[in-house]
């Protein structure tokens, strides 16, 4: 973990460890009057904590034992884990197969930011946890962006510009990986899940810098189990608790991208709303957020939507708002409270409204009525009194509504910060959170 041009947490009690020969001495100078020692014990290994100054740049640390190494141009500031599979790991650079990222070309070009850092991590799984990453700490530019996350470098760059100090950002990802394949084993036994432990993305790439501090964690992750919708959900939040135990932050600020809107086929079809479903009912756990993007996918038979930089505005909202606490950034979507009968009509009220919920269009979509037989009515729908109308003529005592609940849909449903409505069904609702 420890490189040049590497990003430190900021005013910390920072772990710094390494190996050498058993009673060898090391000492560990920081540029800026830090000093710490430690001794290399039986099994090789030393370990000890150096305070680190306030977010600067330009910074060095000296670790002097039989031999001496040096760390130059280093940061101190904020460090953020990406990590999903394709959507999070698609590059600025053309990838074969997927569209590119919008403006890239412009994106590339303006690419160059000394006080962003960017570490790649090598796409590695085995069956034991590693010790070391694989992976350089680059300064960002137009030629180091090119391979890393876009997502994760469009939200590092928004961050750092917003914050005025060093970000650092470090990219877990790898295309085509279900959930369980960035678990220890003894989660997903945990977790309920039916895939059986195995070689894992987590013991290869997250296992090796769990000692590292970082400031929160964004995650992008979750179509390769769509297939299986009545585990999603467990398996999901058990994920997320395990990711933050790796860093021994139960709490660390970790926001996610809920499964967009997409025609799923064969054994994925009809699985993506339990699906988001699960990952919304994981918002009970603290210090979590959840983006909603379905106004951001241009083509549903794409599941690699190409507005990137739109989808990580959001988590940066969502990380000033509720981590940097400033005041009037909001990351959070329309979530379902509760809904009454007016007549033939149900009144449906949301929380997350942030200051009234909004429509380009007068008609809304993607609502649904039920007189609670099982059976679904397209419904016509409007927002009126600050809450949203909906009906179907031919249902004369509705008694639940739902939204988007469709692997694919179109919604239009906003709230005051332009955050498109989360998915929900009242017959079986979430409980109630502020988040």
């Amino acid at each position: 973990m420890f490189q040049s041009n590497m990003v430190i947490p900021d005013k910390a009690q920072m772990p710094i460890w390494g190996t050498g020969t058993p009673g060898e001495s090391v000492v560990i100078m920081g540029s800026w009057g830090a000093v710490s020692g430690a001794t290399v014990d039986e099994s090789g290994k030393w370990r000890t904590t150096m305070i680190t100054p306030s977010s600067q740049s330009g910074l060095s640390i000296d670790v002097v034992a039989t031999n001496r190494i040096q760390l130059s141009n280093v940061a101190a500031g904020d460090v953020w884990v990406c990590i999903g599979q394709s959507n999070m790991e698609h590059t600025l650079a053309p990838t074969p197969g997927l569209r590119s990222i919008f403006n890239a070309d412009q994106e590339i070009a303006d690419a160059n930011h000394p006080s962003l850092r960017l570490l790649r991590l090598a796409r590695i799984r085995q069956a034991e946890p590693a010790t070391e990453v694989v992976g350089n700490w680059e300064v960002c530019s137009s030629a180091t962006v090119l391979s890393f996350s876009a997502l994760g470098y469009f939200f590092g760059r928004d961050l750092m510009l917003e914050l005025g100090r060093p970000i650092g950002v470090i990219a877990a990802v790898k295309g085509g990986t279900t959930i369980e394949e960035w678990m220890p084993n003894s989660a997903i036994t945990e977790s309920g899940s039916t895939v059986p432990p195995a070689t894992t993305y987590y013991n290869g790439m997250i296992a090796p810098m769990k000692e590292f501090p970082v400031d929160g964690l964004i995650i992008w992750t979750g179509e390769g189990n769509v297939s299986r919708p009545s585990e999603f959900g467990q398996v999901w939040r058990t994920w997320l608790s395990t990711m933050r135990q790796a860093w021994n932050l139960p709490a660390v600020p970790t926001y996610f991208v809920q499964l967009p809107p997409y025609n799923y086929s064969g054994a994925r079809k009809g699985g993506a709303p339990l699906s988001r479903e699960g990952q919304a009912n994981s918002l009970s756990l603290a210090k979590t957020g959840m983006v909603v993007i379905s106004d951001l996918i241009d083509d549903l038979n794409d599941i690699h939507p190409i507005y990137k930089q739109s989808v990580a505005d959001r988590l940066v909202r969502y990380a000033l708002g509720s981590t940097y606490k400033r005041s009037g950034k909001v990351g959070a979507s329309p979530m379902y409270l509760k809904h009454s009968r007016e007549g033939r009509k149900l009144r449906v009220m949301f929380r997350n409204d942030n200051g009234g919920l909004i429509s380009p269009e007068p008609n809304l979509t993607a609502f649904e009525v039920s007189d609670g037989d099982g059976v679904w009515y397209p419904a016509s729908a409007i927002i009126e009194r600050g809450a949203v109308t909906a009906w179907n003529d031919a249902v004369l005592k509705p008694i639940h509504v739902r939204y988007g609940w469709a692997d694919a849909y179109v919604g239009n449903l906003f709230n005051g910060a332009g955050n498109p409505a989360a998915p929900f069904r009242s017959d079986k609702p979430l409980p109630t959170w502020d988040r």
